[in-house]
């Protein structure tokens, strides 16, 4: 590990923390609400007066900021210890005079305006943040307070009204929060990202900066317009044709990208330059030696029938690391609301079947095991290393076809928020009788069987779900349309007790 990731792994792990405080904060708060079973009326007053303290989130964002400073200043000073005075002994070689960083003011200056701008940025993070979550079928994002106010406003009403017992509204706000996380977005371009990496990424791309300037620097006081690229394994596509090698400063922008975003020194790009001076330098790097690892990061490894090349691999162990943050978070959260043990219980499988997957997948692929970045989060160990063992309702066939438990579709006022709109042959949207059942059902492809989902990547990225843990099911229902209604056969996409994209198959009044 380099010392900007040790850094910038501890400023992670701080907002980390912080989300962390925020969430359990939230299904507290739904906890002591579902213990009350007066009417909806007096839980919607009572939240006027209980609402999303202000004073509480400034309180805690401030900690956090306070407590991240201390570490982006040293982050920057090991910048000028590693990045200034590692060209020492150039100067030394071409008789140049090197300047210690204790009497280069200009240095401190730009180091001291580049730690105000660090703090600046991720407090600006801190100004925009909220939830995505799944509103008609379209991630929405909602700022902080609204979505506390409208989550509990939601479980106070379904549980009051008995359209969902408590169990089934904190499973739902879990789910929620832990998928989402607490998110900070650029309105100018509507992108959102969790917060801990949000502040990790900011911090690394400006310090990562930061270094390319200093060389800049450096390579202007030793008079060459020469640099050499760094190389690393696992480099995405367009960068690898360009690392490793000696460029001009304007080679650097018009070949290698610098100044543009996904270029050098972009978003999330681990390369640096240094300065290069032909005829007194060595190259680290032999065209014969990159040769030879271009080779090597072509050649693929498989993965229960998939094949991935070492930067795929890489990109694909990232994204499992995260789903294990976010059902770490899950069992914590359940845990937290004092959920139904089975659905705890269920809730740690779960994981520890992720981290099983996690670890054989890293040997196929010769990669280490980065556990570090799981247990960033701070939640401890969240399942024991022992078989669990959970009381099942669905039941495997032969075939690979799950048969699952009918599903009380809900009623009265908590209702709306789980309509489920279902789309018509002909056109057009219906929705399941409220108070019915869907019958029947069973899962033929997707998690747990042996056919997978075709758009299980498309589902994630629209609903937040990860891709393997996806169902499509089918059951029986009674579908209202125009004030008619009629039994249908119905097909869904479903994880996590999130069932998205009913449509209608047949009519049973059809033959």
């Amino acid at each position: 590990m380099s010392y900007r990731d040790k850094y910038a792994d501890d400023i992670e792990g701080l907002f980390s923390e912080l989300e962390n405080r925020v969430m359990a904060d939230i299904v507290r708060r739904i906890k002591k609400e579902g213990q009350i079973t007066s009417t909806a009326d007096y839980q919607v007053r009572r939240l006027h007066d209980m609402g999303y303290s202000s004073d509480e989130i400034e309180t805690r964002l401030k900690r956090a900021l306070n407590a991240s400073y201390g570490d982006i200043w040293k982050l920057y000073d090991d910048v000028v210890e590693q990045e200034y005075t590692r060209n020492k002994k150039i100067y030394e070689q071409i008789n140049g005079e090197f300047v210690p960083y204790d009497e280069n003011e200009q240095l401190q200056q730009q180091i001291e305006a580049a730690k105000k701008q660090a703090g600046r940025d991720i407090e600006n993070m801190t100004k925009t943040l909220g939830i995505v979550e799944s509103v008609g079928g379209q991630m929405t994002f909602l700022p902080l307070t609204e979505f506390y106010r409208k989550t509990l406003s939601a479980a106070v009403l379904d549980i009051a009204s008995g359209a969902f017992d408590y169990n089934s509204v904190l499973k739902r706000t879990v789910n929620t929060l832990a998928n989402s996380g607490i998110r900070t977005i650029d309105y100018t371009s509507g992108y959102t990202s969790r917060l801990p990496v949000a502040a990790r990424r900011a911090v690394m791309t400006a310090v990562s900066k930061m270094a390319g300037e200093i060389s800049e620097m450096n390579a202007e006081k030793l008079g060459t317009e020469y640099f050499e690229v760094t190389y690393h394994s696992g480099a995405r596509p367009s960068h690898r044709k360009w690392q490793g090698r000696v460029y001009s400063k304007r080679d650097l922008v018009r070949v290698c990208g610098l100044g543009d975003k996904t270029g050098l020194k972009g978003i999330n790009c681990y390369h640096d330059y240094y300065p290069f001076i032909p005829g007194v330098s060595k190259r680290q790097y032999s065209d014969k030696w990159l040769r030879e690892q271009e080779k090597l990061e072509k050649k693929k490894k498989t993965f229960k029938g998939k094949e991935y090349t070492p930067y795929d691999a890489k990109q694909k162990q990232r994204r499992m690391e995260t789903s294990m943050r976010a059902q770490r978070q899950k069992v914590r959260l359940l845990e937290e609301g004092g959920a139904d043990p089975d659905d705890i219980i269920i809730a740690k499988a779960r994981y520890q079947g992720q981290l099983q997957e996690y670890k054989q997948f890293s040997n196929a692929m010769g990669l280490k095991a980065q556990m570090e970045r799981v247990y960033i989060d701070g939640l401890g160990r969240v399942a024991s290393g022992g078989k669990i063992q959970i009381n099942r309702s669905a039941k495997v066939s032969k075939r690979g076809i799950i048969n699952q438990r009918d599903y009380d579709v809900p009623k009265g006022l908590g209702a709306a928020a789980k309509r489920y709109d279902v789309r018509l042959l002909q056109g057009g949207n219906a929705s399941i009788k409220e108070g019915s059942k869907i019958t029947k059902i069973k899962t033929f492809a997707g998690k747990g069987t042996d056919k997978e989902i075709r758009d299980r990547f498309d589902l994630e990225a629209q609903y937040g779900h990860p891709a393997d843990s996806w169902q499509k099911n089918r059951g029986e229902a009674v579908v209202v349309h125009k004030g008619k209604e009629r039994k249908a056969e119905i097909h869904w996409y479903e994880a996590e007790g999130e069932k998205v994209r009913m449509k209608v198959k047949r009519y049973f009044d059809e033959g």
